[in-house]
């Protein structure tokens, strides 16, 4: 609060935000009144999180570090291992000042133009010269493709599609910058799952992974239907570029 007077001057504001602070936290059953921090996942977190963070993107500026952060995660970049272990003691001494703690999973030092020694950021895994998806990231997207495309609820091939094209525009646009393989293969699992639904509306079962499914159905009938196509905007994408 003490970093937030510094530039507002507003009681209603500051009142607001410190109640904020203050709120009682709920999870299951158990109901607390936090000490310290700001309620994770609240929508004032990263804006509280960037004004005290101010101070550490002064700091590593000024030892001419580049950093890049994103409300509490943030990756430094070096040029040598000693350069980076420098800048992760800098980072320690001025995190304990603060009274915050790095997270010991999370903080790492590594070569990531190795493979194995990549790191995960904002969604994305860097490594050995590559921008991938993370694990995390891609599997929550399949379970969202799966929930969107049941065998079971007899909706129309065009109401699915309307209904997940929003939902995989969104997601290119954030991944864009991902490997073009990862396109072709969300095209892929997307297309295979709709080919299953067009068998169940037949009567048939199967995943429609078969030659005939593919004959009868090619990649080009989806996109007649309308199906937002990854691959498709990656190359018009890198086209324009």
């Amino acid at each position: 609060m003490a970093r937030v007077r510094e530039q507002i001057a507003d009681g209603r504001v500051l009142r607001l935000l410190e109640s904020w602070l203050k709120q009682e936290v709920m999870a299951g059953l158990e109901r607390w009144i936090p000490t310290g921090g700001t309620p994770q996942g609240a929508v004032i977190s990263p804006l509280l999180s960037n004004i005290y963070l101010h101070g550490l993107d002064e700091t590593m500026a000024a030892g001419g570090y580049r950093m890049v952060r994103y409300a509490d995660d943030f990756v430094v970049l070096c040029q040598t291992a000693d350069e980076a272990q420098r800048a992760l003691a800098e980072i320690g001494t001025w995190v304990d000042a603060h009274e915050l703690t790095l997270h010991p999973d999370k903080t790492h030092v590594g070569d990531c133009r190795q493979v194995g020694r990549g790191f995960e950021f904002l969604g994305y895994r860097f490594e050995a010269g590559q921008r991938r998806v993370r694990t995390k990231s891609w599997n929550a997207m399949l379970d969202k493709i799966r929930q969107h495309t049941p065998r079971t609820k007899g909706r129309s091939l065009a109401s699915i599609i309307s209904q997940i094209n929003p939902m995989l525009r969104g997601w290119y646009q954030y991944f864009r910058h991902a490997h073009r393989i990862t396109f072709s293969k969300l095209d892929g699992f997307i297309r295979r799952r709709l080919r299953s639904i067009l068998r169940a509306y037949e009567g048939r079962r199967g995943h429609g992974h078969t030659r005939e499914d593919h004959q009868r159905w090619p990649n080009s009938y989806f996109a007649q239907q309308g199906l937002f196509t990854l691959t498709q905007a990656h190359a018009l994408a890198c086209r324009s570029r």
